[in-house]
């Protein structure tokens, strides 16, 4: 009694479709790790502008020009 199952798989189109699936696997990989270095990247420039501003603050007070305050009364 010989059994063979009624269809057989064409083991070259199964070879195509995992070397697909391999590719499409790696192009993820690849536009994930893309994803996670802008985001690690914008992290560290919004770190970097907190740090400008808090030192702009800190200068803020030396660039103002002093106005010379006269609080005697003139005389009128």
């Amino acid at each position: 009694m010989n059994t063979q199952p009624l269809s057989k798989p064409k083991s070259g189109r199964l070879r195509q479709r995992g070397t697909a699936l391999i590719v499409v696997i790696i192009l993820l990989s690849i536009i994930v790790m893309f994803a996670l270095s802008n985001v690690r990247t914008l992290d560290h420039l919004g770190r970097e502008l907190r740090l400008l501003e808090v030192q702009q603050l800190r200068n803020l007070p030396a660039a103002i020009p002093r106005l010379p305050t006269n609080n005697s009364k003139q005389p009128g």
